[in-house]
């Protein structure tokens, strides 16, 4: 009778203590933006968004999505550059840097353990531009 009566509260506690450590794959920890930044530069290696050197106005510039809905992206003056978050699910976009001038920038991607909770993040495998491979860096730079 006292090995039942000390079980009970050992069990209740047990339990609690799993509930409470166990791994949920939606912690907020697990939500991951991933960001790619976005260089546009001539043969002698000149900024053409900012700068001197550049041909394109920053305010003309919009990337939309495979499905043409508008994605989500930064210019960052500071940094000269764009940054472009991804989109879940969404690896193909068109960079319009003006009327008549478009890239398209393909990704794929993996999912990596997080090192913040028990969940996976994607992360970028390979990047495309105009359907030719370019070094999968965390910045794309375009040359024209």
């Amino acid at each position: 009778m006292k090995f039942k009566n000390l079980l009970y509260p050992l069990i209740i506690f047990g339990s609690f203590f799993l509930i409470n450590s166990s791994c949920d794959k939606a912690c907020n920890e697990c939500l991951h933006i991933v960001t790619i930044n976005i260089e546009v530069r001539d043969s002698l290696n000149n900024n053409l968004i900012y700068g001197s050197n550049s041909i394109y106005n920053p305010e003309n510039i919009n990337i939309i999505m495979s499905n043409y809905e508008n994605a989500s992206y930064t210019l960052d003056s500071l940094n000269r550059n764009i940054n472009l978050i991804i989109e879940n699910e969404t690896l193909s976009y068109y960079l319009n840097l003006n009327d008549s001038v478009s890239h398209k920038i393909n990704f794929t991607q993996k999912e990596i353990p997080s090192p913040n909770c028990c969940g996976n993040i994607p992360e970028i495998s390979e990047s495309f531009v105009d359907n030719v491979e370019v070094p999968n860096y965390r910045t794309i730079t375009i040359v024209e």
